[in-house]
């Protein structure tokens, strides 16, 4: 099994499939006949979409694209004003950041990769049908980029820091995990990195942050002001 069991049905359980491509419409079928209570209600490709009036009934919608054009974003639009609660997984043949933050903008819920596993998507899927906005980690990682001003020091903090590099999206993850306690093995379990990759993203939060230890990480990015990630 390669998913969590509490991905299930219901009277609401229909999941709809836009893609061009057979191979993807039936492996994602056998996925959730396979892995999942839910059920695969329709498969259209984005030209059968097109001239629909309105949606099948679903639960979930999965988009399948290659990138993150106009054409792209507009079916999201279009696919959004359907499903007002957001429920769109977007399925990105790629990694890159700023496709996937187009597509956020034009309106999925989600974004998974092809770079990642069939039990990440399963997880993709559940965390969208739970209502939460999901990220694909791989792209996450890929990218390694600042995350906007509340993750950017101000020179004030720079000179209390001793640091004037800016802590990643990915690090504020582990040092918010930190902060809740996780080991090195639950972060990476959380995040779907290796440990070794977890102890790496550590050697460059201390450095960044002047620290010595876990502890006084968290401790210098709380007194600089630095927001955590869900803080």
């Amino acid at each position: 099994m390669l998913c969590p069991s509490s991905i299930t049905g219901g009277a609401e359980s229909g999941v709809v499939l836009i893609s061009d491509h057979p191979l993807t419409r039936y492996a994602f079928k056998r996925l959730i006949k396979d892995h999942t209570s839910l059920r695969v209600a329709a498969q259209l490709t984005s030209s059968e979409l097109e001239p629909l009036s309105e949606p099948p009934l679903a639960r979930l919608i999965v988009l399948e694209v290659s990138a993150a054009g106009e054409r792209e974003q507009n079916l999201v639009r279009r696919l959004r004003e359907w499903l007002p609660g957001g429920r769109i997984l977007v399925l990105l043949r790629s990694i890159d950041a700023q496709s996937v933050k187009a597509l956020v903008a034009a309106g999925a819920a989600s974004v998974w990769t092809t770079s990642s596993t069939l039990s990440v998507l399963l997880q993709a899927i559940h965390q969208t049908i739970e209502g939460r906005r999901w990220i694909d980690p791989a792209c996450l990682e890929a990218s390694e980029s600042p995350r906007s001003s509340k993750s950017t020091l101000s020179a004030a903090q720079v000179a209390r820091t001793g640091s004037a590099s800016l802590l990643s999206y990915r690090e504020l993850q582990i040092l918010t995990l930190i902060r809740q306690g996780y080991s090195n093995q639950q972060i990476a379990a959380s995040l779907f990195l290796s440990v070794h990759t977890v102890k790496h993203h550590m050697t460059r939060i201390m450095f960044k942050l002047s620290a010595t230890n876990r502890t006084q990480a968290v401790l210098k990015a709380i007194q600089s002001g630095i927001e955590l990630v869900g803080s």
